[in-house]
């Protein structure tokens, strides 16, 4: 009798280990293994990538042709400059710059598209013909100080470095030129050359490192340029080449764009992104207030959204993952995820459509989105 208890009392006891044991645990229940977390990152790149360009190096700036389906990529380890095509079909080689030994840092091109023009990470500022790919001039006036970006505006050429020398040029239109020209010969033209109208900040303090620039509208329906140091300090620069006010954030600046009069600031300190009402004049710039703080986000790359009047921003995180806040007088603002990198995100494009976004990230993969379809 006193075995059959024991017997029995042993197979009521395995029972209750296998159902412990194949029960999942009440605590690990919400919880995704990494395995399923990278699962649910493939599908959300999946849901919304469009094409895949492997570029070999690490791809560190980008811009889109203003009225053709090309991305210009500018390249580390001195590789230059490629435009693929944004479905990934094809890449042509613009300019490889291998004398130079630099990285492109910053890229863009002039509004009729003719010229692209590149800032590297030992100063010079290059502009290269589109259709025949030649270099036009070379300009190496930032004197060894990487350019941090550059933009147009008032139809003239910004270059700003990590010094904080900030310069304005006045960029010619570029004429066809003829496939049997030489590249030495082409740099002779004379009105091919960029003239420079302003210099500022350099023998100046006012601002250490510009970290990102934008165009926006003052009271009068002007364009003012807004610029962003890495030391917090916000400026606005006339038309004329003038700084007409200095504002201090009071914080490390990691990465900062402009959109629909709000300035967009990514703190290293604190790891949190600013959204700053500005209202800009022709004497001085008021910093409303600090309408949103997003907490825990580390940003290597900003890119202004003005699809809608309250605009909004796509932001590349230091994980790798490509995001989109859209701004709201009265949602929540939650960034909502795009698509993935394997690493940093070093660059983001939005095409002129607003319908694709680019990312250029540090698995030397830069990643096309379908706006609409992610």
């Amino acid at each position: 009798m006193i075995n059959r208890k024991f017997i029995l009392f042993g197979v009521l006891l395995h029972a209750v280990v296998i159902l412990m044991a194949t029960s999942p645990s009440p605590r690990k229940k919400n919880r995704s293994t990494p395995r399923e977390e990278e699962g649910e990152r493939e599908a959300v790149a999946q849901r919304g990538e469009v094409a895949r360009i492997r570029v070999g190096c690490t791809p560190f700036s980008l811009a889109w042709h203003p009225t053709e389906n090309y991305i210009a990529i500018g390249l580390t380890d001195a590789q230059g400059i490629i435009a693929a095509k944004s479905d990934g079909s094809s890449a042509i080689r613009i300019a490889r710059e291998k004398t130079l030994k630099s990285s492109i840092r910053s890229i863009v091109f002039t509004p009729d598209g003719k010229t692209v023009i590149a800032g590297s990470s030992k100063g010079s500022i290059l502009a290269y013909d589109w259709v025949s790919r030649k270099r036009l001039w070379r300009k190496s006036t930032h004197k060894n100080s990487p350019i941090s970006c550059m933009c147009i505006f008032n139809h003239n050429l910004v270059t700003a470095d990590e010094s904080g020398n900030l310069r304005i040029w006045s960029i010619p239109t570029s004429p066809q030129i003829p496939e049997e020209l030489s590249e030495e010969k082409v740099q002779n033209i004379a009105n091919l050359n960029p003239r420079l109208l302003h210099t500022l900040w350099a023998t100046e303090k006012d601002m250490q490192g510009v970290a990102g620039m934008g165009v926006v509208s003052d009271k009068e329906g002007r364009s003012v340029l807004v610029v962003g140091s890495y030391d917090g300090k916000i400026a606005i620069i006339s038309g004329r080449g003038k700084v007409v006010a200095i504002w201090e954030f009071g914080l490390y600046v990691q990465a900062f764009t402009v959109v629909n009069n709000k300035a967009i600031i990514s703190s290293g300190r604190d790891i949190s992104t600013y959204v700053i009402n500005i209202t800009p004049s022709s004497e001085d710039i008021t910093p409303e207030r600090v309408i949103k703080k997003v907490d825990k986000i580390s940003l290597d790359a900003v890119e202004p959204d003005g699809s809608d009047k309250y605009g909004g921003v796509f932001i590349g995180g230091s994980e790798g993952e490509v995001s989109r806040i859209r701004f709201s007088s009265t949602k929540k603002w939650v960034p909502k995820a795009i698509g993935y990198h394997a690493f940093d995100v070093m660059a983001l494009a939005l095409d002129p459509t607003r319908k694709k976004l680019a990312s250029a990230g540090l698995d030397e993969i830069v990643r096309v989105w379908d706006l609409e379809e992610g």
